[in-house]
């Protein structure tokens, strides 16, 4: 490709993304003798959803009752197998790292890491990638994946793109992918930055089944104070205060609400419309934590309100708070062992889809990525050790529009992902609509034409960002062909 320097090296296998899926299954592969090199966007472990997780893990003693709130909350739109793997394999998965030193506090049906508040997920972040290290993983930051190899219907590696804007054409016998979710495509979100997609984006170009990407799971309340906190107000705190728009009214009563007990678990996806709704009519929401009980909570609950307290003033005033893009349920369609329909592609964790359903249970995203992590790390090792490493030449022709695409456009790539954001919310937030949504689809389209404008070293950002213009498309277009209500997918026409 001409203007790039082209890198090129080999290894076993590739797993892309280092959250707690990708740490997973890299040891899970190095554990079986498997030459392992872990792609990460950012700095190892930075910039992932477990790292700004609350560190919840759903740990129930019997598998059945694990299973049957995991189905209620998917709506019954689960994989069943996939469920059913999860709830027998996951207290074994949880206690691997609890023996290893990650310090939790143990409750009836949850397991909480230890920690401050709100980043709790640095603990786990922490755990995995010195276990990682220690098991000799091979680790390479900066390298954002910008296109899979695909040689006569296999995956054959990976292109990627480094900081300092060279090219690496990496070959291996397998890729796993761990890339998260796309929640940072939206407006509010709680997301790290680089959850904008991609993943979803690859895999259907390189032939994977992608599906139900419509289902977003969307949190209530978000603190708001003029920029994006990524802090949410826990359940339990939104249990002792209340929820007012600037006209005083209380939003549970209002949209007759307030029987739905603890409100941010059982009616998450109903206060998230009511709050939608008051936005689009003009008005602010408001938390009001001026009456919450202290000595009603225990020691960590009270430590997340004197956080809350400290940043926002949460105990003194009425903070804004806004619904937020939490977590991808759609995604890359794999079995009980992360295979993708496409040979050599494995995935795991929120890139994955058929484990959560409509909408996902409490608890179980972080338990997913320690199960799901190991048991797409070795399948893909297996599958790895038997197939012998391609040698063909990769056509690169799309890949050489995707860049032109991303440098001889009209819109600074910030400029750009902002206006992305704002159609997304407004076409496909918590409430949708046929002419919203065909709407949606006439600004995605106006910013593809538009393009992007950006200089070498804006130029993974701006991949990044055009990856995910085609995963709000695939979302926009999920909701549109989806006239059913169920889980997180409302529409309010039908």
């Amino acid at each position: 490709m001409q203007g790039f320097r082209i890198e090129q090296r080999d290894t076993d296998l590739l797993v892309v993304g280092s959250g707690a899926s990708g740490l997973r299954a890299a040891i899970a592969a190095k554990q079986a003798k498997t030459q392992v090199l872990l792609l990460t966007k950012f700095s190892a472990g930075l910039g992932t959803s477990t790292l700004m997780s609350h560190g919840v893990f759903a740990a129930y003693s019997e598998a059945e009752e694990h299973m049957r709130r995991t189905l209620e909350a998917g709506h019954f739109r689960n994989d069943l197998d996939l469920v059913r793997v999860l709830c027998e394999e996951a207290p074994k998965r949880i206690e691997e790292l609890i023996e290893r030193g990650l310090k939790v506090e143990i409750e009836s049906k949850e397991i909480s890491v230890d920690g401050a508040f709100p980043f709790l997920g640095r603990s786990i972040i922490g755990a995995l990638l010195f276990w990682a290290k220690e098991t000799g993983v091979e680790l390479a930051p900066w390298m954002d994946v910008v296109k899979l190899l695909v040689e006569e219907g296999e995956v054959a590696g990976v292109v990627a793109l480094d900081g300092r804007g060279n090219l690496h054409l990496i070959r291996s016998r397998a890729v796993v992918l761990c890339t998260g979710g796309a929640g940072a495509l939206f407006r509010y979100h709680d997301n790290p930055l680089g959850s904008m997609g991609e993943g979803y984006v690859m895999a259907r170009e390189a032939g994977a089944e992608v599906w139900d990407m419509e289902f977003v799971q969307f949190y209530p309340l978000m603190v708001w104070e003029g920029k994006n906190s990524k802090v949410i107000v826990p359940p339990v705190l939104v249990e002792g205060g209340r929820i007012v728009n600037e006209d005083g009214e209380e939003i549970r009563e209002k949209y007759g609400l307030a029987h739905l007990k603890p409100i941010a678990i059982i009616g998450r996806d109903k206060l998230s419309q009511a709050i939608y709704k008051e936005m689009k009519s003009g008005k602010k929401v408001f938390f009001d934590g001026r009456d919450i009980r202290e000595e009603e909570l225990n020691e960590r609950e009270r430590r997340k309100l004197a956080y809350l307290d400290r940043r926002f003033g949460v105990g003194k005033r009425p903070v804004s708070v806004v619904p937020c893009a939490h977590f991808t349920m759609g995604g890359i369609k794999i079995d009980g062992h992360g295979r993708t329909n496409i040979k050599g592609l494995f995935a795991c964790g929120e890139v994955a889809f058929g484990l959560h359903g409509a909408n996902r249970m409490g608890g179980n995203a972080l338990s997913e990525t320690l199960v799901f992590g190991k048991r797409a790390g070795e399948a893909a090792s297996s599958y790895a050790l038997e197939r012998a490493r391609s040698r063909g030449r990769p056509d690169l022709g799309s890949l050489s529009e995707l860049l032109k695409r991303c440098t001889e456009g009209r819109l600074r790539p910030l400029a750009f992902m902002r206006s992305l954001r704002e159609i997304l919310w407004e076409s496909c937030g918590p409430i949708r609509r046929e002419e919203g949504l065909e709407s949606g689809l006439g600004e995605i389209e106006r910013l593809r034409r538009e393009g992007m404008r950006s200089e070498a070293r804006d130029l993974p950002l701006a991949l990044s960002i055009l990856r995910g213009l085609q995963a709000a498309r695939m979302m926009i277009e999920g909701a549109k062909a989806n006239r059913q209500n169920v889980g997180a997918h409302f529409r309010e026409d039908v």
